[in-house]
């Protein structure tokens, strides 16, 4: 394998995607590797629907001026069950959609509901886990008409998402509302999060609801960290958000 793409967690099983178009599922107890696939079109990304159900995302081939070849691809028991795109552009990222909002990034079995998807298309897609898909969160174009690299997608809970690109923005989606952008003095690398609930894990407005507080993470291209939060009571100040 060459240099590894992405690696997500799923219960105990660590998986990684890699730029040599592979992904691995990895055995902690064992230290090895447990199943391999080949032969996916240049990077890789995956994740678990379950222990034995994978998905895996691939860039696609460049052929002269142009890239085909991207695609998702369901595994099921060691076997592809199904291939297909929804995307018109390279994919990028993929992640687990869970079925109610979560404090962190780790998968938790019982909870997925399917799974998103990010290209270079400026679409993030929601799929149930048959890799159906329930809807599109279109970017908007800029003053070119031309659409961000979505670099990595998050999902808080099951309508809720995260995505960041190269047009140094966050951005926050409710379905496919967009409802929140955060500007960035550079691209944005990764996005993450962190939430701390103080009742019970229903489905809620992000940061609306008082019971839901949550941190956004962030990696920007000058060398940054920063950290969101949805409360007011925790914000810089005035004078250093205006300068920001």
């Amino acid at each position: 394998s060459t240099d590894i793409y992405t690696l997500s967690l799923h219960d105990a099983l660590p998986i990684c995607g890699s730029w040599d178009g592979s992904f691995r599922i990895w055995s902690l107890d064992f230290l090895n590797e447990t199943e391999k696939h080949m032969g996916l079109e240049n990077s890789v990304t995956a994740v678990a629907l379950s222990e034995n159900r994978f998905v895996a995302t691939s860039s696609g081939v460049q052929m002269d001026n142009t890239v085909t070849s991207y695609s998702v691809r369901i595994y099921d028991h060691g076997e592809c069950i199904r291939r297909f795109s929804c995307h018109y552009a390279s994919i990028r990222c993929s992640a687990i959609r869970n079925r109610t909002p979560q404090e962190d990034n780790f998968q938790y079995p019982s909870q997925v509901a399917g799974f998103i998807t990010g290209a270079n298309d400026g679409i993030l897609v929601a799929y149930d886990t048959e890799g159906n898909p329930l809807y599109f969160c279109e970017t908007p174009p800029n003053a070119e008409e031309k659409y961000p690299f979505i670099l990595r997608v998050k999902s808080i809970g099951s309508d809720w998402h995260l995505g960041c690109s190269d047009d140094d923005c966050v951005r926050i989606w409710q379905k496919s509302d967009l409802f929140q952008e955060i500007k960035h003095p550079n691209c944005v690398w990764d996005v993450d999060f962190k939430g701390h609930f103080m009742g019970n894990m229903n489905e809620g407005d992000f940061g609306n609801d008082q019971n839901l507080h949550y941190y956004v993470l962030t990696a920007c291209g000058d060398g940054t960290a920063r950290v969101w939060s949805s409360d007011c009571n925790e914000w810089v100040s005035a004078s250093e958000r205006n300068e920001y």
